[in-house]
């Protein structure tokens, strides 16, 4: 069983090894919040901010993953060293942080868990600070890449295409966008799924308590459901790769190899993918 790497918050404020927080918090495209100001008006002490708007690849679509000379351009700016316990959160509990914590795994990083959930942490009167941060001195950061762990749009649409059936592909956007019953958040984006996904809203992962994932026995049921625990790869997508890596830290423990994620998203599937390579219904 693939172990989830995952701090709870009691386990956080009992630790007494120095660690580094990362705000990962992020927003979607027609929130109101703000999360670089969220993140100077209230942060864990030290904790550094990882914009995923900003640590990309340059691309149409948004925060694609970055090159690796991007990314450890950008964790060395943090003040982060390869030997450092990174400690990931996001302020929607889980939300954005499985994103940056995976991007910190495929980029070698060897000690990067994310935290069960900041609300609880704040429950449980956990030191926070405010005010803008102190500049932090730059690092030296490099790491071996790990072996490809996400796919992109040709990868994708070779597998629809040439392979179906071969891999399980889940989708963590709501059901209603899913189903191409409710717009896209994106103005101008089709509407639908890729041919042969199944919806596994992220919503349906994640609860409200003390942890932020539900019960194993929950989540097994889940994947059980949908009929995707016979040992064939699973592919995870969503809108723009962030909570694709929420369900994917959900069900990985269930499965016999790590889920591969789409990068890209439906924001590149739907805006790329000829018209017959888009489902509805």
């Amino acid at each position: 069983m693939l172990a989830r790497r995952i701090v709870t918050a009691k386990e956080l404020l009992a630790r007494t090894k120095p660690f580094v927080a990362v705000d990962a918090t992020w927003f979607m495209p027609d929130s109101p919040r703000d999360a670089k100001k969220e993140y100077v008006s209230e942060r864990l002490p030290g904790a550094r901010f990882f914009d995923l708007d900003g640590v990309k690849t340059e691309s149409p679509y948004p925060h694609m993953m970055p090159s690796k000379e991007q990314f450890e351009q950008a964790i060395g700016e943090m003040g982060i060293r390869p030997n450092d316990f990174v400690v990931v959160y996001d302020k929607q509990s889980i939300f954005s942080s499985p994103r940056v914590r995976w991007m910190l795994e495929v980029f070698g990083h060897p000690q990067a868990v994310m935290l069960d959930n900041y609300a609880e942490y704040k429950r449980l009167g956990g030191p926070l600070e405010s005010g803008e941060p102190e500049k932090v001195e730059l690092a030296q950061y490099s790491q071996p890449t790990q072996p490809l762990r996400w796919l992109s749009y040709e990868d994708l649409k070779s597998i629809v295409e040439t392979q179906p059936g071969e891999y399980h592909m889940l989708d963590a956007r709501p059901n209603g966008r899913f189903t191409g019953e409710v717009p896209e958040p994106r103005p101008g984006l089709a509407s639908g799924h890729v041919p042969g996904a199944k919806s596994l809203p992220f919503s349906e992962v994640v609860q409200q308590g003390e942890t932020a994932f539900k019960s194993d026995a929950e989540l097994k049921a889940k994947l059980e459901k949908l009929e995707v625990l016979d040992g064939k790869p699973v592919i995870v997508m969503c809108g723009s790769g962030v909570t694709a890596c929420v369900i994917k830290d959900a069900i990985d423990p269930f499965l016999k190899e790590p889920a591969l994620v789409y990068d890209g998203s439906w924001s590149e599937w739907g805006a790329r993918a000829p018209k017959e390579l888009v489902e509805r219904g």
